[in-house]
């Protein structure tokens, strides 16, 4: 923390007296947060207290751009199956950033892969979550990307299909819709008997942008950023997300928007900075490694 025209902050010795018309520079470092708290609901305890503050305003705020786009909780990342014998009730994807390539990867190639690579692709884990005992036994046999429409075709093993139908459960998973599947999609009647063909484009694209939400300075919601009118949801930055994944995304306001406590001022000695998904007003699932900075400028009466 700093001060403007090279002021710096009282030690706990001295006065703690700060000149109105100044504005103080705080710095919150996420791997400096209060044990126990979480990256998306950071708590830091300031000391000494900085008294006199009357309005708040961001700064910058920087973060390793490594949300999840396969969330875990309510089998968000599940896909239910229902089947004969032979074919997995669920599909499994670990929550994180997974990708998918362009065209076809087959069975064969993925019992193939004696170096288990290709670990975050959406085809070769729907297949790897499908292998039987030996090939012919593999529940899956292919999975496209289509590159023109951007939509899956899964290829059950015919065997399985001359059984009984193949349909998504949504009772038991819903990440057929995130793949772009409907509730209702079976191998009944698709186009190569033993398909199921996507009715959209496959969703894994990144958030475009999240929220910051805070307690600081009992903010008053007159000045800050409202998801609705008849929301209490009350945020003080909106950031864009305009890196590219495995990067560092740095957001600095041009002209930034202060926001007012709700006396004329008070000492304030915590802070909580929640990350927000705007759309939702949830909070956002981050990696362990997802570390961000976030400079206020917080102007003392």
């Amino acid at each position: 923390m700093n001060f403007d025209s090279k002021a710096v902050l009282p030690s706990r010795s001295d006065n703690t007296f700060l000149p109105a018309g100044r504005s103080v520079e705080l710095l919150l470092k996420s791997q400096d947060r209060q044990p126990g708290s979480a990256l998306n609901n950071a708590n830091f305890y300031l000391d000494p207290v900085i008294p006199g503050v009357q309005s708040v305003s961001l700064g910058f705020f920087s973060f390793y751009n490594m949300f999840p786009n396969i969330i875990s909780g309510n089998n968000n990342n599940i896909l239910g199956v229902t089947g004969p014998a032979g074919v997995p009730a669920t599909i499994t994807f670990i929550q994180g950033r997974w990708v998918c390539g362009f065209g076809t990867v087959t069975n064969t190639q993925v019992r193939g892969d004696s170096f288990n690579s290709n670990l975050n692709d959406i085809r070769w884990q729907l297949i790897r979550e499908a292998l039987g005992n030996t090939t012919p036994d593999d529940a899956i046999e292919a999975v496209t990307l289509d590159p023109v429409t951007g939509r899956l075709v899964i290829e059950w093993n015919a065997t399985y299909v001359g059984v009984g139908d193949i349909s998504v459960n949504p009772a038991t998973g819903s990440l057929y819709s995130q793949l772009g599947f409907t509730d209702t999609t079976t191998t009944a009647g698709s186009p190569g008997g033993n398909e199921w063909v996507a009715s959209r484009a496959l969703n894994l694209g990144d958030p475009i942008s999240i929220a910051l939400r805070s307690n600081i300075g009992e903010l008053t919601t007159g000045d800050i950023y409202q998801t609705g009118p008849q929301s209490h949801t009350n945020y003080f930055a909106i950031i864009p997300i305009n890196s590219l994944p495995n990067t560092f995304n740095y957001f600095e306001p041009i002209n930034p928007v202060q926001s007012t406590t709700m006396r004329n001022s008070r000492p304030l000695s915590a802070v909580r900075i929640q990350i927000v998904d705007p759309v939702t007003g949830q909070l956002m699932p981050m990696s362990s490694v997802q570390q961000w900075q976030c400079k206020m400028i917080l102007n003392i009466l």
